[in-house]
């Protein structure tokens, strides 16, 4: 039992100290130079202004080509009253403008409970 009860304080002992060093000298250490150092991001300034040049001719080729597609705004009291007006072909038919075949852009619904919605006079993704 004496020998028991040297070996386990022995061992607190050596726990003991274990932590003390890693307390007192380990956490107290500096990071090193590599876990300190978040790096820099270097942007090119002509790499910006040529993809910017690019985007802009992009959307301007994207304006001229939809320039002529006419936006409508509608309102609709309920989804199922939204959903009716839905034909075979995923176009819209309404009645502000029967005539006309219309494609859904966005719907989303208000506060209210209505319904919002803006289509097209041409299909959004329409097969080239």
């Amino acid at each position: 039992m004496k020998k028991f009860f040297s070996v386990l304080i022995f061992i607190i002992l050596i726990g003991g100290g274990g932590y003390f060093y890693y307390t007192q000298v380990q956490q107290t250490k500096a990071p090193d130079k590599v876990a300190t150092d978040t790096g820099t991001v270097v942007i090119q300034k002509e790499e910006l202004a040529k993809e910017a040049e690019e985007a802009k001719k992009i959307a301007k080729k994207v304006k001229e080509k939809r320039k002529n597609v006419k936006e409508y705004k509608e309102t609709f009291p309920s989804w199922e009253e939204f959903n009716n007006k839905e034909n075979d072909d995923t176009s819209y038919t309404t009645e502000e403008h029967p005539d006309k075949k219309l494609y859904l852009v966005v719907a989303s619904e208000n506060e209210d409970g209505s319904i919002s919605a803006t289509f097209n006079d041409e299909p959004v993704n329409k097969p080239k």
